[in-house]
């Protein structure tokens, strides 16, 4: 069974026309630093262009910001986008 790693990545915009929809950063937990990259992508990036992950480094839960950050979490043990909450297409719905 494959081992999980949590990734916190930053995103630049190229462009003065498109503002970086994600000035935070984006919390993701993959396999490994190429499955992050993909997932990113797939689920955030999509067709836009001018955006490009410029960092992407390994994160504990001890390391992730308290005031706003963990508050608006998804899932952090599950394969996927967890930060902003809601960009995850493959999670586990729960209520």
């Amino acid at each position: 069974m494959m081992s999980l790693t949590s990734y916190w990545v930053e995103i630049t915009a190229h462009t003065e026309l498109e503002k970086n929809p994600f000035p935070m950063g984006i919390g993701v937990t993959a396999y490994n630093d190429n499955d992050a990259k993909g997932i990113i992508q797939r689920d955030a990036i999509g067709s836009r262009q001018s955006l490009t992950i410029s960092s992407l480094r390994e994160i504990s839960f001890d390391d992730i910001e308290n005031d706003h950050v963990k508050k608006n979490m998804g899932v952090f043990i599950e394969r996927g986008i967890w930060f902003p909450k809601g960009l995850n297409r493959t999670a586990i719905i729960r209520s």
